[in-house]
């Protein structure tokens, strides 16, 4: 593994099933801001300006994707055979069978920086540094959402409802045919750096710890724990009952 620091930063895998570690992949030399898991590859990417592509059953990294011009990649997806991640002012894709990037947004001089991406073919949302939600195709800026008190870190799209989570502590749950927000939620102790929402529940980062809050309620789950420094992202492997997340320690 490369290190730029002290400490070689990892990810972990949880079993939802009984809330505890199971595995441990170590590889980025700095801080894992983000992740995301299908058909058995996991791709992160940190502050040491990697993508990496993994294989999730050996935990082998297969692929290291170096973005340069960038101080971290905070965002990525896996979209079939692409991955999509956020760099500086940018999103891009890197083509996994022709190992080929191209951009997806087109920054100006004056816009700030992307901090998470959430694909929905056509559509492409992207969060920024300025608290609004830009909505990209083709390269062109179609629309924004606008509601957010601080940074926009995590978007995650479901049907007809998009979920934004935001350094100002709070969740939104907007409806994408609308673009006005409908639910918002409260809880967390700090800034919100990632949630993913399957069926009723939502599981956010919340400092050291994973909340799981109920959609349909707001009301608190339950808490899972396991990192030794904050939680910055979240994937999660449906069909395998696991729960991966990545954090500063």
């Amino acid at each position: 593994s490369t290190k730029s620091t002290g400490k070689t930063k990892q990810h972990q895998t949880m079993n939802l099933g009984s809330v505890a570690g199971a595995q441990t992949y170590t590889g980025h030399g700095d801080r894992v801001w983000t992740l995301d898991v299908c058909n058995g590859v996991l791709v992160t990417g940190g502050g040491d300006s990697n993508v990496k592509l993994w294989d999730v059953v050996s935990g082998v990294c297969t692929t290291t994707v170096n973005v340069p011009d960038c101080a971290a990649v905070v965002s990525t997806q896996l979209v079939g055979q692409s991955v999509y991640y956020a760099a500086g002012k940018q999103v891009f894709t890197y083509n996994m069978t022709t190992q080929t990037t191209q951009p997806v947004s087109v920054p100006t001089s004056l816009q700030p920086l992307a901090l998470c991406a959430e694909v929905c073919a056509p559509l492409i949302y992207v969060g920024y540094a300025d608290c609004v939600i830009r909505v990209w195709k083709n390269g062109l800026c179609k629309g924004r959402y606008q509601g957010h008190m601080g940074e926009v870190r995590c978007l995650k799209v479901v049907g007809h409802a998009m979920y934004s989570g935001s350094e100002d502590q709070t969740v939104i749950r907007w409806n994408t045919n609308t673009a006005k927000p409908t639910t918002l939620f409260k809880g967390t102790s700090g800034p919100i750096r990632d949630l993913i929402v399957h069926y009723d529940d939502m599981y956010i980062t919340n400092g050291n710890a994973i909340r799981v809050q109920q959609v349909s309620t707001g009301a608190l789950k339950y808490s899972m724990h396991g990192h030794g420094d904050v939680v910055v992202t979240l994937a999660l492997d449906a069909g395998a009952n696991l729960l991966f997340s990545g954090g500063a320690d």
